[in-house]
């Protein structure tokens, strides 16, 4: 229906009326029947990403972001066509094409500690970037290392690089990447990630000693749940954890959808807040 809307608007501009009127009309279609079907027929627009071709992903992209912007405000539908662009934009650059060339960063660029390691990774580390994205704007940022490198790890670090930084649906829970960067003394290069924003942001403008405190060093879902982390003393309720449960599949089942669990390039670490 979407990709039909959006040929009917660029040609025949006429047959707009009857075209808003079948939105309306599938958009409430979609208010009827048993929550979990629903939410199971939600899930189903995506699937249809697995089999599109290049031409067919950028014209369902533009199209769902045409509706996404023309739907009247209070359209609870919105979302759902963001979401559509966003999965079909990640799904064309992880199958198709890459525009853009990766950022590279220098060592120089980063301040670094031992105390910056992740207690759940042996290949993990936080850092401190410089100067990002504006001079004098310093910026946390999660380091994933990646060990003896040859020239075809390299062109695949590239090719992480390129993917984590294109825009996603959330449902994917994959951090934005904001470029990679090249150890030339270990000989490994890392992906240089986005934690989440209460991580991030609000540093202080005189960096002490040890600026990156423990609230900002994410820990593992499985820190979490066998409360292994200094601030997850509880048990986490079972509420909590069905949640949990039901994000993680949500993020796998869209991993499908847009082709990401085929290209060999899965991220061995993810970010939870403080529980």
């Amino acid at each position: 229906m979407k990709r039909c809307k959006f040929a009917f608007r660029k040609k025949d501009t006429p047959w707009n009326s009857l075209i808003d009127l079948l939105k309306e009309y599938n958009e409430n279609l979609f208010t009827y029947g048993p929550k979990y079907d629903l939410a199971k027929l939600l899930k189903g627009e995506f699937e249809i990403l697995r089999k599109m071709h290049l031409e067919d992903l950028k014209r369902l992209a533009e199209a769902s972001a045409y509706e996404a912007k023309h739907s009247a405000p209070d359209n609870k539908n919105i979302g759902r066509y963001q979401d559509l662009s966003l999965a079909a934009q990640f799904s064309a650059v992880v199958k198709y094409e890459r525009p853009h060339a990766a950022f590279k960063f220098a060592m120089r660029d980063f301040r670094l500690d031992p105390s910056y390691l992740l207690s759940s990774s042996e290949t993990s580390t936080m850092a401190l970037l410089f100067d990002y994205p504006v001079r004098k704007e310093h910026r946390v940022v999660l380091i994933e290392w990646i060990d003896d490198l040859d020239r075809d790890q390299e062109r695949d670090t590239r090719i992480k690089t390129l993917m984590l930084a294109t825009p996603k649906p959330g449902q994917l829970l994959l951090p934005t990447c904001y470029g990679m960067v090249e150890d030339p003394y270990t000989r490994r290069f890392g992906l240089v990630l986005a934690p989440p924003a209460h991580i991030r942001s609000n540093l202080p403008p005189i960096l002490p000693a040890g600026a990156i405190s423990q609230k900002r060093m994410p820990f593992s879902l499985k820190e979490l749940l066998d409360k292994k982390h200094p601030s997850c003393v509880h048990t986490l309720d079972l509420g909590i954890r069905f949640k949990l449960a039901k994000k993680l599949v949500d993020a796998v089942h869209m991993m499908h959808c847009v082709g990401w669990v085929h290209k060999k390039v899965p991220l061995r670490n993810g970010f939870l807040s403080e529980c």
